[in-house]
């Protein structure tokens, strides 16, 4: 039967834990016989654990600083390039969306439903009383200028000077030009 490393390594931890230290050790110059074995508290290994991984996001995160732009830019090449990388981002980002939309209830739906409706009527009063109001200065302009219609009468264009009336610059179109007429 031959030896097994992987499987020796499995079954004595311990012992690679200790062999890889003296090894390091002994990489550095010192002699590992010569020093106390370290025997640390069960709080102690678990602050050097906390340090160690508080080091370790730190260092990723300095990384991360630097290369923002670069892993950026990889991203977008990568969802334009992949199309299954693609929709799997989509789905990932549909799935949060629908996570963290906040649930309306029925009540408030009715409520803003009544809100909406009571705004549309209040417009739909002043649109009115406007229309009526232009209508009646409209009716008044008429009875004072009965000679003016006369005029109008007499002096109408042909319906083809309208197809080549030049319109006005874009300044006016954007004011509200609606016809030379």
């Amino acid at each position: 039967m031959t030896f097994d490393k992987k499987a020796w390594e499995k079954a004595n931890k311990e012992k690679v834990k200790l062999y890889a230290a003296r090894y390091r050790l002994k990489r550095k110059g010192i002699d590992p016989d010569a020093l106390p074995l370290p025997t640390l508290s069960p709080e102690e290994k678990a602050a050097k654990r906390l340090e160690s991984r508080e080091r370790l996001l730190a260092a990723k995160r300095a990384y991360d600083a630097a290369h923002r732009e670069e892993k950026a830019r990889r991203y977008r090449e990568r969802y334009a390039n992949d199309p299954e990388f693609k929709a799997k981002r989509n789905a990932i980002r549909r799935e949060y969306y629908w996570a963290t939309k906040p649930k309306i209830s029925d009540e408030e739906k009715a409520e803003r439903l009544r809100r909406k409706q009571e705004a549309l009527a209040k417009a739909r009063r002043i649109y009115n009383q406007q229309r009526r109001a232009a209508q009646q200065t409209a009716a008044q302009l008429a009875k004072e200028s009965k000679c003016d219609k006369d005029l109008e009468r007499t002096t109408k264009k042909s319906p083809a000077a309208d197809r080549f009336v030049k319109k006005p610059g874009r300044i006016l179109a954007l004011s509200g030009w609606r016809g030379w007429g």
